[in-house]
């Protein structure tokens, strides 16, 4: 795989709009190689885009390429993708199916990322006890990684698990360490991503004046990229219902739920 399509594989996380635009113009001159690789970019952009539909289309046939090349790696990686996008879509039997296929198929770093998405995805179906094992085992292997971003996603992650767990000291430390390396980084929207997370735990912990300030400055920062706020409206709409707000809370839920099914994520 040559080092620039490496580069939009990369930067679908922090320049989506960008990477989808060059790795559509690029896909018709590309090898049966590349091709899977540039799918699998403009199905992680798409993702980050909230076009859950368009995603989960091309990841599908990412994995497609991968198969008939007998590419086993490919298709990994391709899989780990697609089960993330599965998720967003609500198809979990499916996500998980494919995402317990990426732990099989790849191995050194890639195996702690799927096992990592994997976690995520049992834990947003309320499988908390094996998410919590699969974040722990993924966090030994992380140990002896060189790549940071590995251990650094887990720490988000597993915040997320011990927010809704009510764990909200061990989940804020979690994110804090996360956030503090991915600011270090420049990452802007995997930053703002973050910084909602800490907003939501705040909510979470009673400290609403917080947790307002901090969805705010989140939401701003999603504008900044040209993403809409509505994947982070429901946790704002769980703090507005803590501080008694019902009727905003309400509007705000409607305003989401438009939002996220314009956006193919009918299942948020």
């Amino acid at each position: 795989m040559s080092a620039p399509v490496d580069d939009l594989l990369e930067r679908a996380f922090t320049d989506p709009a960008g990477v989808l635009e060059e790795a559509t113009e690029r896909l018709p001159a590309a090898t049966d190689g590349e091709r899977g690789h540039l799918l699998r970019a403009m199905g992680n952009a798409c993702r980050e885009l909230r076009r859950v539909d368009e995603s989960v289309e091309h990841l599908r046939e990412a994995v497609a390429v991968a198969t008939r090349l007998g590419d086993a790696e490919l298709e990994g990686v391709c899989s780990m993708s697609l089960a993330a996008s599965l998720s967003y879509s609500g198809d979990f039997d499916a996500s998980m199916r494919v995402g317990r296929r990426a732990v099989e198929l790849v191995d050194g770093d890639d195996r702690i990322a799927a096992m990592s998405q994997l976690a995520g995805v049992l834990q947003r179906v309320g499988r908390n006890d094996e998410a919590r094992r699969l974040f722990t085992e993924a966090l030994v292997l992380a140990e002896h990684s060189a790549d940071r971003t590995l251990v650094v996603n887990l720490w988000a992650n597993r915040g997320v698990l011990r927010g809704w767990a009510g764990e909200i000291d061990a989940a804020e430390e979690d994110t804090a360490r996360a956030l503090a390396v991915i600011e270090q980084q420049g990452w802007t929207k995997w930053a703002a991503d973050l910084r909602h997370n800490l907003a939501w735990l705040a909510g979470r912990r009673g400290d609403l004046v917080e947790a307002f300030r901090r969805f705010d400055a989140a939401e701003r920062t999603y504008e900044s990229l040209g993403l809409t706020g509505a994947s982070v409206f429901p946790d704002r709409c769980e703090t507005l219902l803590a501080a008694g707000l019902t009727n905003e809370a309400l509007a705000l839920a409607e305003r989401a739920a438009a939002g996220l099914r314009a956006q193919g994520a009918d299942v948020d």
